[in-house]
């Protein structure tokens, strides 16, 4: 996850947000990289979780 908040997210921004914040751009560009890393991280876990519960489920049903 580090890894896509790093490239993924903050240095695109970085590259975006300055020029239209200004020096604010950088400060806004490492919080909202840390949100969105956030927010795929909670995407991924949840499609995990539905994933294992689906298997889970199935086992059960199995036997």
């Amino acid at each position: 996850m580090n890894l896509s908040r790093q490239l993924i997210f903050l240095l695109p921004l970085l590259a975006v947000l300055p020029g239209y914040l200004g020096i604010e751009g950088v400060y806004y560009s490492y919080v909202l990289a840390e949100i969105l890393s956030a927010a795929l991280a909670i995407i991924l876990m949840v499609r995990y979780f539905r994933q294992a519960n689906l298997k889970i489920s199935a086992e059960i049903v199995s036997q």
